[in-house]
Order: structure tokens, then sequence, then C-alpha cells
């Protein structure tokens, strides 16, 4: 299970992501909805140790893998994640 907990991050004092909480079982697909700005890469990265919050933990299996005080290295994390930017590879579909 991966889980984020009262994550709050912000970038040269502007908030972009405010207190996020949830869940994501295993096996379970989830999807990040929303505007351009509201946070949703901010959280993908800070999943994958690209990032680390200023407040509030994220948990794999139930061990802290980023905090304030502490980020799992992303190469020990065993996540990724895909760019949405179509243009990367655009001969290509998402299966291949």
């Amino acid at each position: 299970m991966l889980e984020f907990e009262r994550i709050r991050h912000a970038y040269n004092g502007s908030l972009s992501v405010r207190d996020v909480s949830f869940k994501v079982q295993p096996g379970e697909v989830v999807s990040l909805l929303g505007p351009s700005g509201c946070g949703k890469t901010t959280l993908l990265r800070l999943a994958a140790g690209l990032e680390q919050p200023q407040h509030g933990s994220i948990s794999l299996h139930g061990d802290v893998i980023s905090s304030p005080d502490y980020i799992q290295p992303p190469e020990q994390r065993g996540i990724g994640y895909m760019f949405q930017d179509y243009a990367l590879f655009p001969h290509m579909s998402i299966q291949e």
C-alpha cells in the first residue's frame, strides 16, 4: 500500500500541495485529475523520491519512505511514473 498522510509542499513559498491524504491499495489503479498547477506532478515526484515533503509523510507497505526528516533514495523505492507528454514518444502507445 502507498499512503500519503497530510502532505504539504511548496515551491518558492507558493503552496502546490496542501494537506493531501490518501491510500492506494496493492493492485489498485489511481488517476490524479485536475487543472494545470494543482499539484498532480508534485505528488508523483514526491512518491518517486524526486522531491521531499515539507510536512507529512509517505509510506510504502507500512514503512515511511519520505518525510521532512527522512527521504529514501529514489532507486531504492521501486516507484516510477510515465510522463504525460505525448511528444516524448509520439510513435508509441502506452502499452508499447
